[in-house]
C-alpha cells in the first residue's frame, strides 16, 4: 500500500511534530536543570559575598591593629639599644653623668650577671639579653634617691631591682645634718641581641 502524496505529508508532518515535541520537551527539562544548578550556585555566591563583606571590616580591623602593634614594637625597640650600643665604658658614662648631676659620686659599676639570647642558660627571649649591675655610689640621703629616681625614669628600660643605704661619713653632721650615705644598688637592663 502505497500512501498518497497528501497521507505522506501529514505522516511527516506528524512525525516531525512528534520529535519537535519531543526536542522541545527535553529542551524544557535541561534548561530547567541548568537554571536549578545556576540558582544553586548563585546562592553559593551571594553566601560567600556576604560573608566576605561581613570579615572585611573585621580584616580592615585586625590590619590596622597590625600597624599599631609594629609601631609600637619600633618604639620599644628603641628602648632596647642593641649590644654595640651597651659597650660597658658608655654605659657607665651615662650612669656618671646621671650622678654627676645629682652631685653624687659613682665609685664602682660592674657587671654581674649576663644571660639571655640563643643557646643561653636563662634567655629572656631569643632576640634580648638581659644584663645586670651592681653600682655603688656616695652622696648625701637625698641626692642619692634622686639618682635612684632618674635611673627609673631614664628613657632606656632600666629595672631598680634592689637597693640599700648606709651612713659612712658623719663628719660635721651635728653642724650641717648632712651625712654622708652609700648606696648599693643593682640594675637590669636589656639589649636587643637581633639587630
Amino acid at each position: 500500500m502505497r500512501l498518497s502524496e497528501k497521507q505522506l505529508l501529514f505522516v511527516t508532518l506528524g512525525v516531525a511534530g512528534v520529535v519537535a515535541v519531543t526536542l522541545a520537551v527535553l529542551g524544557i527539562f535541561v534548561f530547567r536543570k541548568n537554571l536549578s544548578q545556576a540558582r544553586t550556585e548563585l546562592a553559593g555566591i551571594e553566601t560567600k559575598l556576604k560573608t566576605a563583606s561581613e570579615q572585611l571590616p573585621k580584616k580592615q580591623e585586625l590590619e590596622n591593629d597590625i600597624v599599631k602593634l609594629e609601631e609600637e614594637n619600633k618604639e620599644l625597640q628603641k628602648q632596647l639599644p642593641t649590644k654595640n650600643e651597651v659597650a660597658y665604658e658608655v654605659f657607665v658614662e651615662t650612669l656618671t653623668g646621671l650622678s654627676d648631676s645629682v652631685n653624687v659620686v659613682l665609685k664602682t659599676a660592674s657587671i654581674t650577671q649576663s644571660s639571655g639570647g640563643r643557646g643561653s642558660a636563662a634567655p629572656v627571649t631569643a632576640d634580648f639579653e638581659q644584663i645586670s649591675y651592681d653600682l655603688q655610689l656616695e652622696g648625701k640621703l637625698f641626692d642619692l634617691i634622686k639618682f635612684i629616681s632618674l635611673l627609673e625614669e631614664y628613657p632606656r628600660f632600666i629595672k631598680v631591682s634592689s637597693f640599700s643605704f648606709r651612713p659612712i661619713k658623719m663628719g660635721d653632721a651635728l653642724k650641717t645634718g648632712e651625712i654622708i650615705h652609700e648606696l648599693t644598688i643593682k640594675i637590669t637592663t636589656y639589649v636587643n641581641s637581633a639587630k
